[in-house]
């Protein structure tokens, strides 16, 4: 017997066969297995395959006569291994094998001839020393400990972590958590030599799931290494005590960063750093091109990130201003150049009181001087432009793409002041710009803004912009406006305006109105004014429409003829030639029991390919029991009949045949196939193997059909399986089934990985679950992140949601962000809560602006 294994060197489950396989020694499964453990759960575990649980090992233990004493090593081994496998840990990698770009780290200059993804580290000098990153890692390792490099943008901080990491703990186990919670979490039982990445460390503090320091100290206390990143003027702003008397916003932040060993990260190169660059290279041009530079610093010019945020931030009240309302604009959705109109009537609402009466009278040109020059020769924040042919004449301005993506985020939630709506509204002249600009208007309730701005749009030729006018006026109960601004575009003969028309005057019961414009414009919206004349049993309006060759009209006609039971009338259309009449006639005869007579009138219509005909024959067919004639049809290639075939040879337990058609590729059948075995031996397997081997059925109709199965009988431990293995719809019904039986820690728990992977349905479901077992804050949060990447159902969802738990200001916020679906659950919020003439005004008017020139 070889050497008994130490399961205190355990932290994978790989690790954990590899000791289990080691304690076997010489003995047989069959050995083993008398402990009562089955073979094949037996292999697993030695091979790894599956993550056992704890009763397992405990049975594996014994069987290998490992004493109870000293168990808790094994299960403590266990747990570890667990916490590694776990989903929340599922990421971990090995510091060594981490991938820097991952981590944070910029992508580097583009040089020809260049090798690597980024270029070689230059050794920093807070590297070293007894104070040094190095030093400070290591104590953490020792000892658990939280190191926070506190630096500007693209100053090296990531790679600096990084490199610090691979030479002090490359073997341990690095995790990047993607917020608080997740940490929250893992810390309740943090695996050993753990290093948790928080880089951009202001993502895990604030609001109401912000990083406690209760849960770094956990994860101290268990050995962890936390790293992380700051920018200085959130460390600042976190660390800096409140004045006295006033209450610590950031206790919690200042909390967390108390326990933080902080190291600053110069932005410029020491002397040192320099000449180790200088050597370096030799061998990599974008270090030589770095150091060539000297407009941006050293690392810097490697990430290719302009330092053109240092000037904003040293700008005066004045050129900040016009900045700013340049942001605002394209952020709002100018894409053309800003005229200097537009940005000197803007600029006011960006200065409070005091600095608009110190302002100089040059105060504009001033700053558009500012803004203009070059940093060292290189960018400016706003670049003069001129339009093609235009030699020497400038006509505007463009933002630096890099301040506007810097400072455009930042200002995603911020509110536009008015003045900057008035003068996008003054001054903007492109109407594909006006359009843009007038939608973000309309999303934030602004419809003095929104409506010129979209007037002005449409005139210019910007079709949407019309329709969104159009709703926007027919919203506020100005009918006859809206209907002006479509009735030009209806009468070009744009399908979509007659139709937006026709429907406006048949929901109001304006039929004559609607009936006077159809006929100009084609049959596009027959069908929706055939289903209201039938909705009003006008008669006589259809009658005359059919007759005059509307196909909808006489498809609606022969419906209600049917309701009416009229059988002469459908009879006199059916001997005229129309086929929804045919049709309708023959179900109300079989209906009457003159079933062959009803077949007689509408089959000739099948058998010429018309689906409707055909779908109702079917129907007659199989309410009567008639398997022989539908199975002539089904084999003629008709799906419906061999949908209608399936289900009565399942009501009949006909599974001989049910198996020949699935066999032959009969997808209908192969369903009801799979739905006759459940209950018999082995009816997962079998049914699982029809519906695949189906070529009728795809894969995913097939694992939809299976998990709904699995669901229905109660079968939690396969439907696990197959979630355990990545089925869609066996995560889902299992999901559904953990919540129905208070379980929602589970439910989330199957659900997570899928909402990880981008799924809407999967983030829906647990919102709600969140929300019902009172965890609104952590449904917020999850929401909003969905927002923010684009999602309009997560955007719906949260405004509801928000306005449901009563939270006003932060749906009023997002109104202010421009998010539309916050703001029309904000003016129904408006209305329930009893401020019905608030709504009205928001519904009529939108929001209001106060002398400030924000919006009230």
């Amino acid at each position: 017997m070889g050497p008994v294994p130490d399961p205190a060197e355990v932290e994978t489950l790989s690790d954990l066969a590899d000791a289990l396989n080691a304690l076997r020694g010489s003995r047989s499964y069959t050995a083993i297995s008398r402990e009562g453990l089955p073979r094949a759960t037996i292999s697993d575990l030695l091979n790894g395959r599956k993550f056992p649980t704890e009763q397992t090992l405990e049975r594996y233990l014994r069987a290998c006569g490992v004493s109870r004493e000293q168990w808790r090593v094994w299960r403590e081994a266990h747990r570890r291994a667990a916490a590694i496998q776990d989903e929340t840990l599922a990421g971990a990698v090995r510091v060594e094998r981490a991938d820097p770009r991952r981590l944070g780290v910029h992508a580097a200059i583009e040089v020809e001839g260049a090798t690597g993804e980024l270029p070689a580290y230059i050794p920093r000098d807070v590297d070293s020393g007894t104070r040094g990153v190095r030093a400070l890692v290591a104590k953490a390792a020792q000892q658990g400990g939280l190191v926070v490099l506190v630096g500007g943008s693209s100053v090296g901080k990531t790679r600096c972590a990084v490199e610090a990491l691979r030479a002090t703990v490359p073997q341990w186990w690095l995790w990047q958590p993607s917020d608080a919670e997740q940490v929250r979490q893992i810390a309740e039982a943090p695996p050993t030599k753990l290093v948790v990445w928080l880089d951009e460390l202001h993502r895990f503090l604030g609001g109401s799931t912000s990083l406690h320091a209760s849960t770094v100290r956990a994860l101290l206390h268990a050995g962890a290494v936390l790293i992380a990143t700051l920018w200085p003027d959130r460390y600042t702003t976190y660390t800096t005590p409140p004045q006295a008397g006033q209450p610590d916003l950031y206790v919690h932040e200042g909390e967390v960063l108390r326990l933080a060993d902080v190291i600053q990260v110069p932005s410029s190169v020491s002397e040192a750093e320099r000449a180790l660059a200088t050597a370096m290279a030799a061998s990599d041009d974008r270090i030589a091109i770095a150091l060539e530079s000297t407009d941006y610093g050293l690392f810097q010019v490697i990430a290719a990130a302009p330092q053109l945020v240092e000037r904003w931030h040293a700008a005066d009240p004045y050129a900040a201003a016009v900045i700013t309302a340049a942001i605002d604009a394209v952020r709002l959705g100018v894409e053309s150049p800003l005229c200097e109109k537009f940005l000197e009537e803007a600029a006011p609402g960006y200065c409070d009181a005091r600095q608009r009466s110190e302002a100089p009278e040059n105060w504009f040109e001033l700053a558009v001087t500012y803004l203009t020059t070059k940093v060292r020769g290189a960018a400016s924040m706003l670049a003069p432009s001129a339009p093609p042919g235009a030699m020497g004449r400038r006509t505007g301005f463009l933002v630096a793409d890099y301040l506007q993506q810097y400072l455009g985020k930042r200002r995603r939630m911020a509110k536009v002041p008015a003045s900057t709506w008035r003068a996008l509204k003054n001054h903007l002249r492109n109407p594909n710009d006006q359009s843009r600009v007038g939608l973000a208007a309309r999303d934030r309730l602004l419809y003095c803004y929104a409506e010129p701005l979209l007037m002005q749009a449409q005139l210019g030729g910007i079709r949407h912009a019309a329709f969104e006018l159009y709703d926007l006026l027919i919203d506020q109960g100005r009918t006859e406006e809206g209907i002006a601004v479509l009735t030009p575009w209806a009468n070009k003969g744009d399908n979509r305006a007659v139709s937006r028309i026709v429907d406006f005057f048949a929901d109001q019961g304006k039929l004559g109105a609607a009936l006077s414009i159809v006929p100009k414009n084609g049959d596009w919206t027959s069908d929706r004014l055939a289903h209201a004349l039938a909705a009003e049993l006008d008669l006589d309006r259809l009658r005359a429409r059919a007759n005059a060759g509307d196909k909808y009209a006489a498809a609606r006609l022969a419906e209600v003829l049917a309701r009416q039971k009229k059988t002469e009338e459908l009879r006199s259309r059916s001997n005229a030639g129309e086929m929804h009449a045919s049709a309708q006639l023959a179900v109300l005869l079989a209906s009457q029991s003159r079933v062959a007579e009803g077949i007689s009138i509408v089959k000739p219509w099948a058998d010429a390919g018309e689906l409707y005909a055909s779908s109702r024959l079917n129907t007659i067919l199989a309410k009567h029991g008639m398997v022989n004639e539908l199975r002539s049809r089904a084999n003629m290639g008709d799906i419906h009949a061999a949908g209608q075939l399936a289900s009565l040879l399942a009501k009949e337990g006909n599974a001989d045949e049910l198996r020949t058609r699935a066999a032959a590729g009969d997808g209908p059948a192969a369903f009801q196939l799979a739905n006759l075995l459940v209950g018999q031996q082995g009816w997962i397997e079998k049914a699982s193997a029809i519906l695949q081997e189906c070529s009728g059925v795809d894969e995913w109709d097939a694992s939809e059909h299976i998990a709904e199965l699995l669901a229905e009988n109660g079968c939690v431990e396969e439907l696990s399986l197959l979630a355990g293995g990545g089925n869609w719809h066996a995560s889902l019904a299992l999901a559904d089934i953990f919540a129905e039986n208070g379980r929602e820690d589970e439910a989330i728990a199957v659900l997570k990985p899928w909402v990880d992977a981008g799924e809407w349905i999967a983030a829906d479901s647990m919102s709600r679950l969140l929300v019902a077992h009172g965890r609104s804050d952590e449904a917020i949060s999850l929401l909003e992140s969905w927002a923010s990447e684009g999602s309009r159902e997560a955007s719906y969802r949260l405004a509801d949601l928000l306005a449901e738990e009563g939270r006003l200001e932060k749906l009023r916020d997002r109104v202010d962000a421009g998010d539309w679906s916050a703001a029309q659950v904000f003016a129904e919020a408006l209305a329930t809560r009893g401020f019905g003439a608030e709504a009205d005004n928001v519904r009529r008017y939108g929001l209001s602006c106060d002398s400030d020139g924000q919006h009230g």
